[in-house]
């Protein structure tokens, strides 16, 4: 996503992350603002027996539904920098949290949820909770 800080600058702004946004579907438009998460698929479940399309598009619309959140990680060690060392730090993402964290959300009840006042904000605690830090390569190469 893009801070809140950023996105005020206006579409000049936002230099070649808007047009690659754009090109990656992680835009609605300028005025209804960037996706955080756009996830995307088909489901079937017990009572759901045909395959149906599911859509689950997170971003912040205005202060009445902000779904900004900041996520600290711990690293379990130390990410060394300098001019010749440069570090690889491997994250991952349970993209099963998304729906399944702390907030239980079932795609038979609702299988689109972008906009809602009700899910969004629970769609947002779940992803703030879906990253780790898996592990950090420290070296002298740049690239991995």
């Amino acid at each position: 996503g893009v801070d809140q800080e950023k996105y005020l600058q206006g579409a000049e702004g936002q230099g070649d992350f808007l047009t690659v946004a754009e090109e990656t579907n992680m835009m609605w438009s300028w005025q209804a603002g960037y996706k955080f998460l756009n996830f995307e698929g088909t489901f079937t479940s017990e009572t759901v027996t045909e395959t149906t399309d599911f859509k689950v598009h997170m971003g912040s619309h205005g202060s009445s539904l902000d779904n900004y959140k900041e996520v600290i990680l711990s690293l379990g060690t130390d990410a060394l920098v300098s001019d010749e060392m440069s570090p690889i730090i491997h994250l991952v993402a349970d993209a099963n949290a998304i729906l399944d964290g702390a907030h239980k959300l079932s795609l038979s009840e609702q299988s689109v949820i972008m906009v809602s006042e009700e899910k969004s904000p629970m769609v947002a605690l779940n992803t703030a909770s879906m990253f780790t830090v898996d592990h950090v390569h420290n070296g002298l190469e740049h690239s991995h």
